[in-house]
């Protein structure tokens, strides 16, 4: 079992640097402060490193949030491209091995949100408006007519995130996936 979570996980980095390497050409390196991109990684050097808190950290978030935004963003008609969507889909499966072994950190809530507000904090201060990264910037516009402030979005971005993260946990330890022990490495 372990060869399989090291070798998605390796082929897991393959994408994201090939991902990477399509973004400096335009200048868009900062796409990559993404959610999914961050938690990608994330899942990908925890499963390689056969360390689960990082890995429950990266795939918490990734599968609370990021994954399940960034499908409602396609389904807007948001643009991706092929390494993205390879990503998107690598990524659960790679931090579903490793958690489905050594068990979900019990502590991922807390860990994921500190991770959200982070990359939300971070995206304010590194990147483009313009570039909109982790929705930092301006209301995502298929909602805008019903937030005129950013403030409020972003309340309601994080209060969001933290009800999703913490339904994914619930669900995650109903499926027998949160352990003690192990995971504390």
């Amino acid at each position: 079992m372990r060869r399989a979570e090291v070798g998605f996980a390796a082929l897991l980095l393959v994408v994201l640097a090939i991902h990477a390497y399509t973004k400096i050409e335009p200048g868009l390196l900062s796409e990559l402060l993404w959610s999914c991109n961050v938690t990608a990684a994330l899942i990908a050097i925890g499963t390689l490193a056969d360390r689960p808190i990082v890995t429950s950290v990266g795939w918490l978030t990734f599968v609370a949030v990021g994954f399940p935004l960034w499908l409602l963003d396609q389904a807007f008609g948001g643009g991706t491209t092929w390494p993205s969507a390879i990503a998107h889909v690598l990524a659960p499966l790679v931090g579903f091995l490793h958690i489905r072994r050594a068990g979900l950190w019990r502590y991922s809530v807390q860990g994921a949100f500190g991770l959200h507000v982070g990359l939300l904090l971070l995206s304010v201060g590194l990147t483009e408006p313009s570039l909109n990264i982790n929705m930092a910037h301006a209301v995502w516009p298929p909602l805008a007519p019903w937030f005129g402030e950013l403030w409020l979005y972003q309340l309601l971005n994080l209060t969001g995130g933290a009800s999703a993260l913490g339904a994914a946990f619930l669900i995650a330890r109903r499926l027998g996936l949160v352990r003690a022990g192990p995971a504390e490495n």
